[in-house]
Parts: C-alpha cells; structure tokens; sequence
C-alpha cells in the first residue's frame, strides 16, 4: 500500500529561462474518484539547468470529494527562482483505481508590480494591476473525508463585487478543518498591516462559540508567519475602521510579521454543522509598524484639473438657487450642466438606501447612499460599487 505509482508531464524552455517571481499554473480534473480515503498526491516542480529550484505539493484539496462530480482546480505556484523546466507530478498508491486525470491549459504569468494607495483600506481582489489568486494548495478541507463538508465558490472570496462569497462546511464534531487561501503574487505586506474580512452572522450559532472555530493564517512565500484565532480578533465595525451591511460582521487583526498570503481557517462546532460565508479579505497599509515590505505607494491619488474653459460649451439654462440675489449672469455662466444648484448653508441630498439590493431596477449611473457601507454607491450595468478616489482619466 505504501509504493506509488507516478506519471510526470513535464514543460522545457530551450532559451532564456523564466523569471523568478512568475506564476505557473495548471488546470486538473479528476473523474471517476472510487475511493477518497486514498488520495494521490500533486506536485509542481520547477527545475534550471536540471536542477530543482522549487517544489510545491499537497492533496488536501481531493479531501471529502463526491466520488459522483468532478473536481477541476487550478494548481498554482508563484516561482521562488529562475527556471527553464516545469514538472506535473501525479502519484498515487499501487493497486488503488482513483480514476482518471485530465490536465489543460498551462499558464505562465509574470506579474507587474503596481501602485496601490496605501491611505486607505481596500479589497485584495484580483485585477490585471494587481493579480492575487486562489492557493489550491492551501485550499480545501484538511484531515478529514467528510460527505456535508465542503469548500465551495473560493474564487469569490477575491472577486471585486461585495455581495459574491465563498462558503466554507463542516459536518457536527468532524475532526478536521476547511480553509481558503488568497496569495497575492505582487505586493508584501509589512508588519502592522490591518487584515479584515466580513462573513455573514450565523443562525442559531452564538458569536463567541462561532469565534472559537475559526483562525486566521499569514505565510511569506509559503511559510508560516503566525496564526490568529478567532477570539483574539476584533470587529472592525464597532471600531469604524470598516463598515459592512446588517447580519454581517466585519472582523480583523494587526499583523505582526511580513506576509503575502492570507488564509482563513475553520474548525468544527461539536452541536450544529458549521457553515460559514466569507466575503473579500482587506487590508488596511495606512499605518505600518515597520518598513519590511514592498509595497510601492501612491497616497496621493491622480487627479486631473478640470477643464473650466467656456469656449463652445453650451451653458446652463435650469438653476436652483436658495440665495435671494442670485447673480444675473447665473446660471447661463455655467458651462456644460443640465442643473445648477445653488446655496451657501445647505446640501444636496441623495436617496439614502440601506440595501442595494432593494433598488429593484437600477440602472447604469444611477446614485444612492448606502447607509449601511456609508458611502455614496454608483451602479455600473452590473454591481453596485462605493465612489473612491481615482485618476479621473
């Protein structure tokens, strides 16, 4: 039972080598699982010059599989040197049928670093400035071949819209835990950077015994850094640092090391199932402990001068003034406005609405304020996002 049986596919450039720092990633899907209890193992190895420069394996991520579904994920390595060859290894045990194996698309990225406004705390989403992924590696359930446990929508957890997230399930008093791990393969964090998430309050679970369960993880370049756990994290919302809507609650910590790797971990409760919905990661880089990561800043978000000239512009011809004396050339001395408003000692009030969702056709460019994320939303065509500071190119 102890031998193994292994199948190798391996990629080799012949030219220049790939940098250190590049991501490298496989597409696999499993079929036809007979027996989960014994599970293979995956590796990816990089090589230069026939020589390994960095190694990443794991099969945490088969663990409590439905032997009747598919299991496609993406296995990522982010390289920890320069290398020309590229290995997929699959092994499994002698004499176990597991099905079969079917690998896709090879990915190479070699990621830019870009500047992010440090002033200000923000979702680790993946955009093409700033690419985080999902480490399958670290992702999955951990210990435990359990059929009402799962792992299920992880790629939501760094999608940029608010209301997508990842579910994290646990069967009553499973020995074993469930964990999601966002990797961002640009930026280090340094010490003292605010880690917040937001995961939905949880019927029937008392607060205290649902912190008890979970634990917060922050690696360097795969290695361990430290482990919070639940009870030692603070709600963000009662300290205003980050605002979230009703039946959420947004927790967080200071880190005390370097890191650029977060992971969320949940362990079973001994009475009730243990689900847990989990919404974006953020962090917060406005005041540092220590100067230990790379982060390249831009506190001063671009913003350009507006264009004040009149020259062929039409001007405006509805105003609503509360002054008693409005100027006589007001307000046609205002280029380009449809409405010009107008008053010293009051402001413009916009619909304030409590939950996006209950806007039940918004349209493109439509306003509100949310009073629950306290701030002014603007709706896309898709999804509601808070107005920010940015380059208004």
């Amino acid at each position: 039972m102890g031998a193994l049986s292994t199948a190798t596919i391996a990629i080799h450039k012949q030219l220049t080598p790939f940098s250190v720092g590049a991501y490298v990633s496989f597409d696999v899907e499993f079929t036809s699982l007979i027996n989960v209890a014994v599970l293979p193992k995956l590796k990816l190895r990089l090589l230069r010059n026939n020589a390994q420069v960095g190694i990443i394996e794991g099969s945490n991520f088969l663990l409590g599989a439905n032997v009747a579904t598919n299991i496609r994920k993406t296995l990522g390595f982010k390289a920890p040197a320069a290398f020309d060859e590229i290995q997929l290894i699959y092994e499994q045990p002698v004499g176990i049928s597991l099905g079969t194996i079917k690998i896709y698309d090879l990915y190479l990225l070699n990621p830019c670093q870009n500047p992010i406004d440090c002033s200000t705390n923000h979702p680790i989403e993946n955009t093409p400035t700033h690419p985080v992924v999902i480490n399958q590696f670290k992702t999955g359930l951990e210990g435990i071949v359990c059929a009402l446990c799962s792992v299920s929508n992880s790629q939501n957890l760094i999608s940029p819209s608010t209301t997508d997230y990842a579910t994290l399930s646990l069967g009553i008093g499973v020995a074993g835990k469930a964990g999601i791990s966002v990797l961002d393969l640009t930026n280090i964090y340094p010490t003292g950077t605010n880690v917040g998430f937001t995961i939905a309050d949880v019927v029937g679970i008392v607060k205290l015994d649902l912190l008890e369960t979970f634990f917060i993880k922050t690696y360097l370049n795969g290695n361990l850094q430290e482990t919070i756990a639940g009870t030692d994290l603070l709600d963000l919302s009662l300290l205003g640092i980050i605002n979230v809507g009703t039946g959420q609650t947004n927790y967080g910590f200071k880190t005390t090391k370097p890191f650029n790797e977060v992971k969320f971990e949940i362990s079973s409760l001994a009475s009730v199932i243990n689900t847990i919905n989990i919404y974006n990661l953020k962090i917060d880089v406005s005041n540092p402990t220590a100067n230990d990561g790379n982060l390249i800043c831009q506190n001063n978000v671009c913003v350009k001068q507006g264009d004040f000239s009149t020259a062929g512009i039409p001007s405006t011809g509805i105003g609503i003034s509360s002054l008693a004396s409005p100027r006589s050339t007001w307000p046609a001395d205002v280029p380009n406005g449809f409405v010009v408003l107008e008053s010293k000692d009051k402001g413009f009030v916009i619909s304030r609405v409590s939950n996006p969702a209950n806007v039940l056709q918004p349209q493109e460019g439509m306003l509100i304020y949310d009073t629950s994320a306290s701030c002014i939303k603007l709706y896309n065509g898709a999804t509601w996002k808070c107005i920010s500071k940015s380059c208004n190119e």
